[in-house]
């Protein structure tokens, strides 16, 4: 019985395994972003255009700010990190903890879509607002900012991007 040479078997051994590897792949994509703490969140989604969605309340009462006598004006880089798979909001958070990042604020994205106001994006979700998750979402009717109550424990698809700062 012939044996195969080891430099053919080799090279095709390496390709499988970077074809696996690639769903683990994390991309890291920064945005310098300026957030303006002097302008409401009314203020924010109104300069966006993006059209508000909660059952409970303006943005204001659901997302109101940490320190309403912060006036001062931040200039920053944002991340947005995007999974090669879906992935849960656990899966996300330890990402960012790995990576020495804090999850952004609803505030901090509503800010991020009205500098950006061509952001163009399947969905970028901050979880750090909590008790909501929030989502800036790009659809064909135009701009929507989704509050919900509670985090989802479910799968996030590969096509979103999840809001991140350094700490």
């Amino acid at each position: 019985m012939k044996k195969l040479p080891l430099v053919i078997i080799l090279p095709i051994i390496i390709f499988l395994s970077s074809c696996s590897s690639n769903e683990n792949q994390v991309d890291e994509r920064s945005i310098d972003a300026i957030i303006d703490h002097s302008k409401t969140m009314e203020d924010l989604l109104l300069s966006s255009n993006y059209y508000y969605i909660h059952l409970g309340g303006t943005a204001d009462q659901i997302l109101p700010k940490e320190d309403p006598n912060n006036k001062a004006v931040v200039k920053t880089v944002a991340y947005l990190l995007r999974f090669h798979k879906s992935v849960t909001s656990e899966e996300v958070l330890a990402e960012m903890k790995n990576r020495n990042m804090r999850p952004g604020t609803g505030f901090e994205l509503a800010s991020l879509g009205a500098q950006y106001s061509n952001l163009k994006t399947r969905g970028i979700f901050a979880f750090g607002s909590s008790p909501h998750t929030i989502e800036l979402l790009e659809t064909v009717s135009g701009r929507d900012f989704y509050v919900w109550k509670g985090s989802d424990t479910g799968m996030f698809p590969s096509t979103h991007s999840y809001l991140a700062y350094k700490e």
